[in-house]
């Protein structure tokens, strides 16, 4: 299951076990769908999401393919690793924060 998906179904349960209700206005789906997308914004960055940035952020250094990488990042110094999880959390940060101006 995707990250957006597993928090969607936490933060927003469908009432009535997952059936859609059906007496919802279009304006208060549209307020329901802003209010959304703006905790999604605002969220914090999960560790999931960090590691994810962080080997594309390893790939694009490495000069290899995500084939090659991928398998090495497990083995890779801690130390090292972090640097690249701190880049990665530098650069969502700064993407999240540019689009919220």
């Amino acid at each position: 299951m995707s990250i957006i998906t597993n928090e969607i179904e936490e933060r927003y349960p469908y009432p009535d076990n997952g059936e859609r209700p059906t007496g919802i206005t279009s304006l208060g789906q549209c307020l329901a769908s802003r209010k959304a997308y703006r905790a999604g914004v605002c969220r914090r960055n999960t560790d999931r999401e960090i590691d994810a940035a962080a080997l594309a952020v390893y790939t694009g250094t490495s000069g290899m393919g995500f084939e090659e990488v991928e398998p090495l990042w497990s083995k890779l110094n801690p130390d090292a690793k972090e640097q690249y999880r701190r880049l990665a959390w530098l650069a969502i940060t700064a993407a999240r924060t540019e689009a919220l101006k």
